[in-house]
Parts: structure tokens; C-alpha cells; sequence
């Protein structure tokens, strides 16, 4: 019973920081003018909280359910953030060890990121859903994403490690 309790506790707040994520951007793109494209990556962040206290399955099904979600959301398709998720799930619970500390957690934020942005631009280049050239994806939407989530985890760090 208290798995399952736990298992209903992270799924609610990783879908409230899916929420959050899409506010967040729309928010940002209406105030600051330019080619810039942001993304939220909270859900990331709560994952890296998260990690340490719920079990192995229960985040390797929540991360597919969440990449099945952004998945259809943002890029109308299956197969992007479905794959990614587990995968950083996987890098997150092979490295637990990282994440104890504040500013190895930020670093293994930072590598979270680059891997799934990379790894989306390379699966969405495979695909044939983009045609956008990586030095401007990096410049563009990377560079600022990394500065976006930076802020973000300094902001919503005290209320995940209250909840965890």
C-alpha cells in the first residue's frame, strides 16, 4: 500500500511539473522577444530528486508514460521522449551516487539535459521531422534551455527536497 501510495505521489508530480513545463515556455516566449526557444525541463529535476526514495520499476514505468504524453504533445509522434526517458532513468540510477550533493546534482541536470535534446534532435533528424541545422538548435534552443533550467532547479530545489 505504501508503494502504491508513493508510485501516485511522483506520478502527481511529474505530471504538475509537465504542467508547469508547458506555463513556464509559453510564458517565456511571450516576454522575451527573439529566435530563441526555450524548454522546461522539470520533470527532469524532480527525477533527479525522486530517484533516491521510489523504486526502479515504478520510475521506468512513470518515465514511459511521461514520454508517451510528451511524446504526443510536443512532437505528434511516438518513439522521441519514450526511448529517452527510460534512458535517463537508467543514467540516473547508475550514478545515484552523483546526485547527493548540490552542485553535482546541477551538473548531472546539465548532462540530463544535453542528452535529451541531443538525443531528441538526433531522433527527430532520423525521422525526417526536422530539417533544422545543429549549430542553430544549439545556439537557439539549447543554450537557452540550459540557462532556463538552471534557474528553474534553483527555484523549485527547497520544495522537492521538502518533499522527498
Amino acid at each position: 500500500m505504501v508503494k502504491l501510495k508513493s508510485f501516485f505521489v511522483i506520478s502527481f508530480f511529474l505530471i504538475l511539473s509537465f504542467i508547469f513545463d508547458s506555463q513556464i515556455v509559453l510564458l517565456l516566449e511571450g516576454v522575451i522577444p527573439g529566435p530563441f526557444l526555450f524548454s522546461s525541463h522539470m520533470s527532469l529535476i524532480a527525477l533527479l530528486y525522486f530517484e533516491k526514495k521510489y523504486s526502479s520499476f515504478g520510475l521506468y514505468l512513470i518515465s514511459v508514460i511521461l514520454g508517451l504524453i510528451v511524446d504526443s504533445y510536443f512532437y505528434h509522434t511516438v518513439g522521441l521522449a519514450i526511448f529517452i526517458y527510460p534512458l535517463l532513468v537508467y543514467l540516473v540510477k547508475k550514478h545515484s551516487g552523483l546526485i547527493s550533493m548540490g552542485f553535482t546534482r546541477f551538473l548531472m541536470m546539465v548532462v540530463l539535459i544535453l542528452i535529451f535534446e541531443g538525443g531528441t534532435y538526433f531522433l527527430a533528424v532520423v525521422y525526417g521531422l526536422t530539417k533544422y541545422p545543429i549549430n542553430l538548435a544549439m545556439a537557439y534552443h539549447l543554450m537557452p534551455t540550459l540557462v532556463l533550467n538552471s534557474l528553474v532547479l534553483l527555484g523549485v530545489s527547497p520544495i522537492f527536497k521538502s518533499v522527498t
